[in-house]
């Protein structure tokens, strides 16, 4: 299979390496076959995941992504309650979950993360 370079995008590379084609050149245009079709459907999809990757990477590099842990009294919650919302302003990649105490004496344990 021969396609004009600029259309390629190292084609026969992939052919060779998957065993089928994925483009066919006509004499005035190049047409995916439906191989081609699912190669640029799932190679979007990849591109995608790959900056969303990166992103989360970052952002776990600068230390705004992670697990806290925060055990309390009840007598406290409306003061985390306040905190777990400015925390959201500043943090919106991370997430508050509670655990409710089994009575008034027993603390409250706070994570915060994905």
């Amino acid at each position: 299979m021969w396609v004009n370079p600029p259309s390629a995008v190292r084609s026969p590379r992939w052919r060779t390496k998957l065993g089928v084609t994925l483009l066919i050149r006509g004499p005035r245009s190049v047409e995916l076959t439906e191989a081609g079709r699912v190669m640029q459907e799932e190679g979007v999809k990849l591109l995608e995941y790959i900056e969303q990757l990166k992103k989360r990477v970052q952002t776990a590099g600068r230390g705004t992504m992670g697990t806290l842990r925060v055990t309390s009294i009840p007598a406290y919650v409306p003061v985390l309650t306040e905190l777990q919302d400015k925390t959201a302003e500043i943090y919106p990649n991370l997430s508050w979950s509670s655990a409710v105490p089994a009575t008034t004496r027993s603390p409250i344990s706070w994570t915060l993360g994905r």
